[in-house]
């Protein structure tokens, strides 16, 4: 069962998110390199099932959560009540750590699998899904609480999701602070992550959220992951 809709207040957080967007991407056109096409994906973790609802009013279509019991309600309630947002489809992204126990209930709803980094979750998905559209996600810094592959393990993540039948579309980063380390470092990390798709040979540059995509859009991200910066703080 979905959760339950408040239809006031996601009629007002849909005029807030619908402010909020243009000025994010006044932001994302200052500094995006020219032609660069930047997708924006709406990270809902947090936030209520009117969040979701708020996007898709506003055209994002790219739905992000952390946690699949989060997910699963909110894709329920969005089905359920798509007749609020008529004119769109939801395209929802699984981007926290994922438990391979969860797969089977996240199976009819998750599109793109953002944060495979590892051999076993990539045969658990594979054999569960062949065929999945997944992005590798790599670690960009030292911070502990910061989840990802080993930037030397990349190659051959890529190489066993290919070999296993999944649709590589990328790779997925969380960057430093930048209020910790500084803008040249959060740039660098960003940076690095661009010239291992390069490697690889694919396309999504999954990398930058509310407090540094900025940084990641000025060096090469094709989607960023944006929360606060639309619906606010949680």
């Amino acid at each position: 069962m979905g959760a339950t809709i408040d239809l006031r207040l996601l009629d007002e957080l849909a005029d807030r998110v619908g402010e909020r967007l243009g000025a994010l991407r006044e932001r994302i056109d200052r500094v995006r390199p020219t032609g660069a096409v930047v997708e924006i994906i709406a990270v809902t973790k947090g936030f209520g099932p009117e969040a979701p609802l708020a996007a898709l009013r506003n055209g994002i279509t790219m739905l992000g959560e952390n946690y699949a019991d989060e997910l699963v309600a909110k894709a329920t309630a969005v089905r359920d009540l798509h007749a609020h947002a008529p004119d769109t489809s939801p395209e929802w992204h699984f981007q926290g750590r994922l438990q391979t126990n969860k797969i089977n209930r996240l199976l009819p709803f998750v599109e793109v699998w953002q944060s495979l980094d590892t051999m076993d979750r990539i045969d658990a998905l594979a054999k569960r899904r062949p065929g999945a559209s997944v992005c590798i996600q790599v670690r960009l810094t030292d911070d502990p609480v910061r989840n990802g592959a080993d930037p030397d393990d990349v190659v051959s993540l890529v190489a066993h999701a290919r070999a296993h039948g999944l649709h590589v579309l990328g790779l997925m980063g969380v960057g430093p602070d930048p209020a910790l380390v500084g803008l040249a470092a959060s740039s660098g990390a960003f940076r690095r992550m661009n010239a291992m798709c390069e490697f690889v040979g694919v396309s999504w540059r999954s990398m930058g959220m509310s407090s540094d995509f900025e940084q990641a859009v000025h060096e090469g991200a094709t989607h960023i992951r944006i929360g606060t910066a639309l619906f606010g703080e949680r």
